[in-house]
């Protein structure tokens, strides 16, 4: 949903995302942030697959699930972005990795809810 721009004009329901949304906000150490951008920068170069799933005359579904983001491209982030120093490349691909993993994870577990549902 979006915000309108003025809290005053907003619903119990909007408030309420509103907070939701802000207590799930991550806040990186600042000597940190260079790993977090490159992680969002590099979220929208991933790829996807496409898969479906049902059968008979019962419903079906086609969506896409998202896949790692390759060590090729945090490759080639760290040598645009002058990131020289071998243990700071290893640092940021650990770090890439396990935040894509998390990131990964959950849309895995969103798009289990959601066919769970879907094949009740």
């Amino acid at each position: 949903m979006l915000f309108r721009s003025d809290p005053e004009e907003w619903t119990e329901d909007t408030r309420d995302e509103h907070e939701a949304i802000m207590a799930s906000y991550v806040a990186p150490e600042p000597h940190l942030l260079w790993i977090w951008r490159c992680w969002h920068e590099l979220s929208s170069d991933r790829t996807f697959t496409t898969e479906g799933l049902g059968g008979g005359l019962g419903p079906i579904r086609i969506f896409s699930r998202p896949q790692p983001i390759g060590w090729s491209r945090v490759i080639a982030w760290a040598s645009y972005n002058a990131v020289e120093a071998r243990e700071d490349i290893s640092d940021l691909f650990a770090c890439v990795r396990a935040m894509d993993r998390v990131y990964l994870d959950h849309v895995a577990s969103r798009l289990e809810v959601d066919l769970k549902k879907m094949m009740k």
